[in-house]
Order: structure tokens, then C-alpha cells, then sequence
């Protein structure tokens, strides 16, 4: 959930927005792109230097997705994959880090939901 702080600023820049849009749709456009880029190094990140030497696939995957959405789909090989070298808890504990870098980036229907088996 966006913090006060970044729903402020988000609200400045869509108002500065409608002063220079062109302006602010490449900054918007940069901002996602760089969060991209940092969702994409936290899942290499995850595999370690082993997962990613074992895995080659699943780092071109990773690297080859275009958008956030695609990213987000490819978590679920990421954790059967995490799951084989580390176990379930610590794979679980590693995609939930990954999944929180998403937030505002995805349409409502792919967002995380709480699980009932979470305690």
C-alpha cells in the first residue's frame, strides 16, 4: 500500500502532469522502466550465482519480459525453481520481497491477494 508521502508526490506530479505532459509522460515512462529494471536484478538477484549458472532459461526469461505483467507471471518458475535450491520457506520469503516491488504497477485482477494460509 503507497505510503502518504508517495501518494503526495504522485499527486504533485500528475498535477505538474497537465502543465507539461509530453515532459512528464517520458519521466512516468522512465520511472517504470528503471522500477522494471529493478524488479528484473531482484529475481536474477533471488537465483544467486548458482540458480542463475543452473537456470540459464529462466534468466533470459526474466531479462526478456516486456513489461510488469509479464514479470509477474514468471514468478511462479522463479519459486519452483528458488524452491529446488533453497527450500519452500525461504523461496516463500523471497518471491513475497519480489511481489511487494509491484505494487502500483499491475492491474487490480493481478495484484496479491493475502492468503488465508499466511499466519
Amino acid at each position: 500500500m503507497p505510503s502518504i508521502r508517495q501518494n503526495l508526490r504522485n499527486s504533485y506530479l500528475e498535477l505538474h502532469a497537465e502543465f507539461h505532459p509530453a515532459q512528464e509522460r517520458e519521466r512516468v515512462r522512465n520511472r517504470m522502466e528503471d522500477r522494471l529494471d529493478d524488479i528484473r536484478q531482484s529475481m536474477i538477484d533471488s537465483l544467486g550465482n548458482v540458480g542463475a549458472v543452473d537456470h540459464p532459461a529462466i534468466v533470459r526469461r526474466i531479462r526478456a519480459a516486456l513489461d510488469a505483467t509479464g514479470l509477474w507471471y514468471l514468478r511462479s518458475a522463479l519459486m519452483t525453481i528458488l524452491c529446488s535450491l533453497h527450500g519452500e520457506e525461504a523461496a516463500r520469503r523471497k518471491v513475497m520481497s519480489i511481489s511487494h516491488q509491484f505494487e502500483g504497477m499491475l492491474p487490480q485482477g493481478l495484484q496479491s491477494r493475502p492468503s488465508p494460509l499466511d499466519h
